[in-house]
């Protein structure tokens, strides 16, 4: 973590009766109410740049048919498999870190070193953000916080897929939580071969899970 040698008093804008809901929902949605008066506070922070690792405990891969859970490797395959079963990705980053402080951005960034059949037949790979706690055969079809916030179409190894976290995280501070958890999912099962992408765990030596943040911290 890399901490600039200053302190100064930040604004911080936060809704009044401020909730997770209206951190994460986006301008498309009907439900969302920006009208909300805002209340201005003052505080004073250092600012801050990093990266979590995704940690290996605790990310993994669910499959549904039949159900298994598997926490540990280095590369795991995601996406449909022979037959009608499929294979998602668990990430979890401890954000402890953050706990008080102002987040201006965060980033995730997932590397997919190879592929196997045809996964672009099966895209989008859909990104959720969920709150799973420790991950089991039941969290393949937990409910998300946020579902499909992000897509990924482009399933071309070997690459960096990354996506923008900043209101995913921003909420878990909000609620009180110590991991930022996310599932890729593959968007259905195009055949009966297998469409899968390769990608890196936090088990991984190189290339793991990185969550990246700019934050202003106590």
């Amino acid at each position: 973590m890399n901490r600039s040698g200053f302190s100064f008093f930040l604004p911080v804008i936060c809704a009044l009766n401020c909730s997770v809901a209206e951190l994460e929902c986006r301008s498309e949605d009907p439900q969302c109410s920006p009208s909300i008066a805002p209340i201005l506070l003052l505080g004073s922070c250092s600012q801050s740049s990093g990266q979590f690792i995704s940690l290996a405990a605790e990310d993994g891969t669910v499959t549904d048919s039949p159900a298994s859970t598997a926490t540990g490797g280095g590369i795991v395959n995601i996406g449909d498999l022979a037959g009608t079963a499929t294979t998602q990705f668990f990430l979890s980053f401890d954000i402890t870190a953050l706990q008080g402080g102002f987040l201006n951005s965060a980033t995730v960034s997932v590397y997919q070193g190879g592929s196997n059949g045809s996964p672009a037949s099966i895209v989008p790979f859909y990104v959720d953000h969920l709150d799973f706690g420790t991950l089991d055969n039941s969290d393949h079809g937990t409910a998300a916080l946020t579902q499909g916030f992000f897509e990924i179409n482009d399933v071309t190894p070997a690459t960096f897929k990354t996506f923008d976290v900043t209101l995913q995280v921003q909420a878990d501070l909000l609620a009180g939580r110590t991991r930022s958890q996310f599932r890729i999912r593959a968007n259905g099962n195009a055949d009966a071969s297998s469409d899968t992408i390769a990608l890196s765990t936090g088990d991984s030596g190189t290339n793991p899970p990185a969550l990246s943040y700019n934050a202003c911290l106590q």
